[in-house]
Formats: structure tokens, sequence, C-alpha cells
């Protein structure tokens, strides 16, 4: 057990695979190896959220210490008992997480690489990039979820965590010149 205090709420840390993980609790107590995980506990015991990671420029235990608050714990906890993984949802297309296409266009957004038949990209209309001979003809690319821009895969992400099966999002993209948007509505991903 260790003392520290909360010095920030609502953080952004970068993640795994370099998704922006948001709204962390920043604390300086100690998390030091094997403290992943536990209970970060205000004064009268209760739980605020679960230590996560260390901030630290000497490698060692001591730095800024970052924890997972309790709501979103609370909130895929239950996911992974009953399911054996956090669940999420999605639009039934293919992505480059690492945004590789991106950058070598110089384009702000995500590339739609492809789209699941029947999925609810391609029952709104969403279009991947398509073979025309030897080149290949961008299709659409996302740049807003619910009017909230996606400049990378990192804020789509972001921006559908929490969400729930069968919830409509306003999905923007850039066809061309044109900017349109399609209603979605989300479905849970099968992992594959």
């Amino acid at each position: 057990l260790t003392t520290g205090v909360i010095s920030a709420l609502g953080r952004q840390v970068e993640g795994a695979g370099g998704v922006t993980i948001r709204d962390m609790i920043q604390t300086d107590a100690a998390i030091n190896p094997g403290n992943s995980g536990g209970p970060l506990l205000d004064s009268s015991g209760r739980l605020i959220g679960m230590n996560t990671m260390i901030f630290s420029r000497s490698g060692q235990s001591a730095g800024i210490g970052f924890a997972v608050p309790a709501s979103t714990v609370a909130r895929v906890v239950p996911q992974i008992i009953r399911t054996g993984r956090a669940e999420q949802v999605g639009m039934g297309i293919n992505i480059d997480p690492t945004g590789r296409v991106e950058r070598r266009l110089g384009i702000r957004g995500v590339v739609i690489l492809g789209v699941k038949p029947d999925g609810p990209a391609a029952r709104a209309g969403i279009r991947p990039i398509e073979p025309r001979g030897d080149e290949i003809a961008l299709g659409d690319v996302i740049v807003a979820i619910d009017d909230k821009p996606v400049p990378d895969y990192a804020e789509l992400y972001n921006l559908l965590d929490g969400k729930k099966p069968g919830e409509k999002v306003n999905v923007t993209v850039q066809r061309g010149r044109d900017k349109v948007t399609f209603p979605v509505d989300l479905a849970l991903l099968d992992g594959t």
C-alpha cells in the first residue's frame, strides 16, 4: 500500500498500438512492477481507478502514474467476465490502424480498405478502395463521427469506445471532393 496525490483527471496517454487512452487519472502514487491492475482508492477506501501504467524518465518506479477510471472498469469488467474479452462495436470496415496509407497519401482521416458484405457500413452505402487495373482508386475516407473530427485511427477508436451495438452514429466521409454523411448502426465486432 502506498499513498499519493491525484494531480489530474481526464488525461490522455498513448497506449499499445499508438491508440490514445482518454480520461485517465494521473497520480504520483508509486506504481511498482506488478501493481498494474491494482486498485486506486480514495481516502475512504472507495475504488476510483485501476492502476495501469507509469511514465518514468529514469526507467524506475518513480514517475507519474496513470489509472483507468472506475467507471470504465465497471463497464468493461462485466463484458470480460461474460465473454472473455472487452466488447467493441464497429461498422464492418477494414482499416489500417498504423495509418500507413494515410501518411503516404497525406490524408487526415481513416481510409476504408474494405467493407464487410452486409455489414453496417455496406448497408449505409460506404465505399472502400477499389482496384482498377494496375491502380487502386481511393474510396471513402472517414473524417468525422457525429460531427467530431476523425484525423486518425486513434480518434476513431476513442469515438466508438463506449458505444453499444445497435447505436446509430453519423459517419462523415470524404468522397472525392464531397463530404457525405451516412447514418450507421453499430454492430458488435466478432473478433475477426
